[in-house]
């Protein structure tokens, strides 16, 4: 047990002796640190979770008479109709998004590229995560 505290407090006093070279080692990594987060673009997300019941009518009458769909089938249901040109086109303008003076074809190609940039995952059972992710904020 000696011994071993002997050891410590020789290396507590090697570190000792050598503290300002540590101290401007941490204080160069630091600062590189600083530039490397300074480089780095912002990224702003928006995300928003959505409850819905992908259980219809018709889907609890035929229980039993056909194969139940699989997640991945929801998902393509719940995309198709969260990301239809009526509901994203709201969305544009309850966000204040500028379609003032755009013609059908330009505002179907904004649609188009707010749709391709939407990302829709699975939680859970009927719990489905929207989110958007752009280096500007507006």
């Amino acid at each position: 047990m000696q011994a071993l505290l002997e050891k410590l407090l020789e290396e507590i006093r090697g570190a000792w002796r050598f503290r300002w070279v540590a101290l401007g080692v941490a204080w160069v990594i630091c600062v590189l640190g600083w530039l490397f987060v300074l480089k780095m673009p912002d990224i702003y997300e928006a995300s928003v979770s959505v409850l819905v019941d992908t259980r219809t009518t018709l889907s609890r009458v035929t229980q039993g008479m056909t194969v139940d769909s699989n997640i991945d089938t929801e998902i393509v249901r719940v995309r198709q109709s969260l990301l239809s040109d009526p509901q994203l086109e709201a969305a544009m303008r309850a966000t204040d998004f500028p379609l003032q003076g755009l013609s059908a074809p330009e505002l179907q190609m904004k649609i188009a590229g707010l749709r391709k940039r939407i990302v829709l995952t699975a939680k859970s059972s009927g719990v489905f995560t929207l989110s958007y992710r752009d280096q500007d904020r507006d």
